[in-house]
């Protein structure tokens, strides 16, 4: 159901499925880069400092 409508609203639009599909998958795609990044900052954070990058703020533990 939900699908449909966004469906209806992307024709709506003028938008197409590719469209909508190369959206959704650049949206995940950010979302894994910052939770890699976010990751990584973490791990620096621990080998560094013993502390956590809690959204590149370093803290300790």
């Amino acid at each position: 159901m939900l699908v449909t409508h966004i469906m209806a609203a992307a024709g709506w639009l003028g938008i197409t499925v590719a469209q909508l599909v190369v959206a959704a998958t650049a949206a995940v795609t950010a979302t894994e880069a910052s939770r890699a990044m976010y990751a990584t900052l973490d791990a620096e954070a621990r080998l560094t400092s013993g502390g956590s990058s809690h959204h590149g703020r370093i803290t300790r533990r």
